[in-house]
């Protein structure tokens, strides 16, 4: 069955990865690099109550299907949302949830359960979870078309993506209440201190621009920021200079009209 394209195409799915802790997995396998990430392409072979087992496409089986890189993701993309439906979720809603689970295991009540909710903390920040249903490497839910337009329009604003994990990604907007220094300094305690050496992504973090549709390191977005800044002041002074020099014009106009009509007089 792996080696008929055909028959594999709609298993397809897309993953994640660091890009320079998995070089050489990187050599043997076709993959489109973003920022310090890599999103490759696998086979989805069974799922079931054990688990989930998959294999990456390798440059030897691209040659054997006879097809471009480019279809190869092409048609990952478009699988992806199938094999692997995405979750975007609130925060509280996703720890509510879990709770929820562990209570109704330690055999609580849903009178005692809605009590232990109601008293739960609640994030500071609105924070949205983005991962799969599966929630095994769902960071890669991120890159699906059209998912982070989705959560610019929940949000309303431009957001900072916070990578997690390979199996989830959290995202805060960018209100002006965080700047990217602290939530970097937070992602980098958290992976030291929280994730497992082989669930980490990357220590880094990125941003997306909703109206120019740019995802980027926070780092870089805030460069660009600035340079938008500084063309956006030099435009408006350049916007009131032409103000000026129009409004000169309709008082010179406007005396040498005053003067053709005493003349005339």
């Amino acid at each position: 069955r792996l080696s008929d394209y055909d028959k594999i195409k709609d298993s397809l799915f897309i993953r994640v990865c660091n890009s320079k802790e998995n070089k050489g997995l990187l050599k043997n396998v076709p993959h489109v690099e973003i920022e310090d990430m890599a999103v490759t392409c696998h086979i989805l072979v069974a799922k079931d109550f054990r688990g989930i087992s998959s294999t990456p496409v390798t440059n030897d089986m691209l040659k054997m299907y006879g097809i471009r890189e480019e279809q190869l993701f092409d048609d990952a993309l478009e699988s992806s949302p199938k094999v692997n439906t995405p979750e975007i979720v609130n925060m509280d809603e996703l720890m509510e949830g879990i709770y929820r689970e562990q209570y109704e295991m330690m055999g609580y009540s849903d009178e005692e359960i809605a009590k232990l909710l109601e008293d739960m903390p609640h994030a500071e920040i609105p924070m949205i979870v983005v991962t799969n249903e599966d929630r095994v490497n769902g960071a890669a839910t991120m890159f699906y078309p059209g998912v982070m337009d989705e959560i610019g329009e929940k949000l309303g604003s431009n957001f900072f993506v916070l990578p997690s994990s390979l199996h989830e990604i959290i995202v805060v907007p960018d209100d002006g209440n965080m700047e990217y220094k602290a939530l970097l300094a937070m992602v980098t305690e958290i992976n030291a201190t929280q994730v497992d050496k082989q669930d980490k992504l990357t220590d880094q973090v990125y941003h997306y621009d909703v109206t120019d549709k740019v995802f980027e390191k926070a780092s870089r977005y805030e460069d660009r920021k600035q340079e938008k800044d500084k063309s956006h002041e030099k435009k408006s002074v350049l916007e009131k200079l032409e103000e000026k020099k129009d409004e000169a014009k309709a008082t010179i106009g406007a005396k040498k009209t005053s003067y053709r009509d005493a003349v005339s007089l």
